[in-house]
């Protein structure tokens, strides 16, 4: 089948690279080079850099009712549309082109999480799995009816890991829904509005930690963290990204455990453990301002006098 392809970020190119030789791929639509990151240059998103290494035709458009790329893109003469994490609402004037529909690539189980965060929502709600769903693309966001679904275990995972982990198994059954829809076998379900939820976007400051966060709550927030919305504190007078931590078992980790209240941190035995009100969490990685990732006691190593003292983290401020 023709297939041209929409998306943009990792999670898109990790798609996109199972369909690659397995399907007619006539085109890449995706969107414009763009500063990311940290630096100033404008760089190709993940899935315009796979395409080209693939040798398959991209397209970047700036708008998408643009009569010029209408035609071009309808020129490929596409038989289905298959669309992941593209980052644009797809205009009917595109939607009408390929005759069979449009499949897009979805990080839930719809209905629920529908939206832009779908698997950072799920972290944060305390969800026991997540999935991701293949769907039909209508007007309205994320509301069409789905063919194939398949959920995973969120159990300790970040949100990386599960975005990764969901964009192979979403590319694989989407190769599926194109072999039903070629066979006139594709079995449709209706989504059920009344189960349905709304993933909205992470702010960028929404996931900052702060001394009142339960345990449970803190390590939620760092699981669900990104560069774009990242779990930050300050501890000892430095602000600090935290990449990975763990809920400390009190019953079954060792028996010289600090007892610190919530805003209290220790670096004991060249570990670092953060005090909340229902428990203590230990920092195994993180970020500090200006610098690359470490493990905690790389960093405990720059604060003078930290070892066995017991010091204060607190809510980050920007600017500080």
């Amino acid at each position: 089948m023709r297939v041209v392809f929409l998306g943009t970020p990792s999670f898109a190119a990790i798609v996109l690279q199972e369909l690659i030789g397995k399907q007619d791929i006539v085109g890449v639509v995706t969107q414009p080079d763009a500063v990311r990151g940290r630096g100033t240059s404008k760089m190709p998103s993940e899935v315009k850099a796979l395409a080209e290494d693939a040798g398959l035709k991209v397209l970047t458009p700036a708008k998408l009712r643009d009569e010029r790329f209408l035609a071009e893109l309808a020129s490929l003469e596409p038989e289905i549309f298959c669309i992941a994490s593209y980052g644009k609402i797809i205009p009917n004037e595109m939607l009408e082109i390929p005759p069979f529909g449009s499949l897009n690539v979805h990080a839930s189980l719809l209905p629920r999480w529908r939206g832009a965060a779908p698997i950072e929502r799920a972290i944060l709600e305390g969800d026991k799995s997540v999935g991701v769903s293949i769907m039909r693309v209508g007007e309205h966001l994320d509301m069409g009816d789905y063919c194939l679904q398949a959920s995973v275990e969120i159990g300790d995972k970040t949100a990386g890991d599960l975005r990764n982990e969901l964009a192979h198994i979403g590319g694989k059954l989407l190769l599926d829904a194109i072999t039903d829809i070629q066979d006139g076998t594709i079995d449709w379900t209706a989504q059920a509005e009344e189960e349905a939820t709304y993933a909205q976007k992470i702010d960028r400051n929404e996931l900052f930690l702060h001394p009142a966060d339960s345990a449970d709550w803190l390590v939620r927030k760092v699981r669900a963290s990104a560069r774009n919305h990242p779990a930050k504190l300050r501890i000892a007078d430095k602000g600090v990204m935290l990449e990975d931590v763990r809920r400390v078992d009190v019953p079954s980790d060792a028996n010289n455990l600090p007892k610190l209240r919530a805003g209290e941190a220790l670096f004991l035995d060249r570990r670092l453990y953060l005090g909340t009100d229902d428990g203590l969490v230990e920092v195994e990685r993180l970020r500090p301002d200006g610098k690359g990732s470490m493990d905690a006691a790389s960093f405990m190593s720059g604060v003078q006098g930290s070892k066995g003292k017991v010091l204060r983290w607190g809510s980050y401020e920007p600017g500080r």
